[in-house]
């Protein structure tokens, strides 16, 4: 137990974790606060129930008393200060570095965005303007979904009621855009620029990076499991080659075999068969893979929305070829490490290595 001074009323704290107690003793003589405490610490050994009544007044009491401090204190701090205030936590889940900053980046637009409207403090924030900010998101349904969560949380830890933030996003389907994949004409320029600066040494990882986009193209992996993937996940003794591991977004084991067109260029030894695209990786997340592959994109003429062409279009590019190519939809989404409660039973009957072969045999080379 550990008693502070709050102005001049003597609080104390106890437990730790999720189970910590911090509650006011409602006393400024030192002696007072310690007996108030102690009584309130062991609420089961008191004697009586004039006792244990007490102790839930002067415990409802308290927590009365803060919720309205935390309410005055948030309600007159700019907006923009908020996380500083209040960080984002989550209650029932350790929380991620990458999604604080997520969430942190969430409040900073929906700050700018009533700054724009002169609204500077919690208290002027209404559902109206909640609806505004959501709906301004509306062609990106991951964002406006991203920031109806995380700036609710923000909301409620800052103790605002009625949370402005209760009605979900209503974005039109129809205008959403979605990741596009690229044409086979698009896929071979993009292979021979990265051939090219690799040829020319334009960096030092360059030629690990023209092999990671051929990586990203023949597997369909998403980012973060191709720039992790070690050479300890790839049975060369096989024939074809198997490559198994476990997808980090959907904790779901998936095996295939590899393109002709990989086994060649890729490492035998060492940890991680691209060594600098995982150090970028584990670093600063996808961010830098991300910009760099966007670049690349621009060089070749590939450009549009943000989310329209990114990393993540190699992956549909991928999917989109097994399609055309007569590869059944269960095959591919087993193979990109879908899950999907209705269909369960058909990944399973596809989980094998023999019809996994079979469909790579329909993917072309491309380079």
């Amino acid at each position: 137990m550990r008693l502070f001074l709050r102005g001049k009323t003597w609080w104390f704290s106890n437990g730790s974790g999720d189970s910590r107690i911090r509650m006011s003793t409602g006393r400024s003589n030192y002696d007072e606060a310690v007996a108030v405490a102690k009584k309130l610490c062991a609420p089961s050994q008191l004697e009586n129930d004039a006792d244990k009544m007490e102790f839930a007044a002067v415990a409802a009491a308290s927590m009365r008393k803060r919720a309205a401090e935390v309410r005055s204190e948030s309600m007159d701090t700019p907006l923009e200060d908020i996380p500083k205030l209040f960080p984002y936590c989550n209650p029932h889940r350790t929380v991620k570095e990458s999604s604080v900053k997520l969430a942190s980046f969430c409040w900073s637009s929906f700050a700018r965005f009533c700054r724009s409207r002169k609204i500077h403090n919690l208290n002027e924030v209404t559902a109206t303007i909640a609806d505004a900010f959501l709906r301004s998101l509306s062609s990106t349904r991951r964002m406006a979904t991203l920031s109806f969560i995380y700036c609710r949380r923000f909301c409620e830890l800052a103790g605002l009621n009625p949370n402005p933030f209760q009605n979900k996003p209503v974005v039109d389907r129809s205008e959403t855009v979605h990741h596009q994949p690229l044409s086979k004409e698009q896929i071979r320029a993009l292979l021979a620029k990265a051939d090219d600066l690799a040829a020319r040494n334009t960096s030092p990882d360059a030629g690990e990076f023209a092999v990671f986009l051929r990586f990203l193209i023949y597997t369909g992996l998403r980012l973060g499991d191709a720039a992790t993937c070690k050479v300890s996940d790839v049975d060369f003794s096989s024939n074809p080659p198997m490559l198994s591991r476990m997808m980090a977004k959907t904790s779901r084991p998936v095996r295939f075999p590899l393109h002709p067109a990989l086994i060649d260029r890729l490492p035998r030894e060492g940890e991680y068969l691209f060594p600098s695209m995982a150090h970028f990786y584990q670093l600063r997340g996808a961010t830098v893979l991300t910009h760099r592959i966007r670049r690349i994109f621009a060089t070749v003429g590939i450009g549009g929305d943000a989310f329209e062409f990114s990393a993540h279009s190699l992956r549909t590019t991928f999917a989109s070829i097994c399609a055309e190519n007569g590869v059944p939809l269960a095959a591919i989404q087993s193979w990109l490490g879908h899950t999907s409660p209705m269909v369960t039973r058909i990944y399973t009957n596809l989980e094998n290595d023999r019809a996994k072969t079979a469909a790579l045999s329909r993917f072309p080379s491309l380079g």
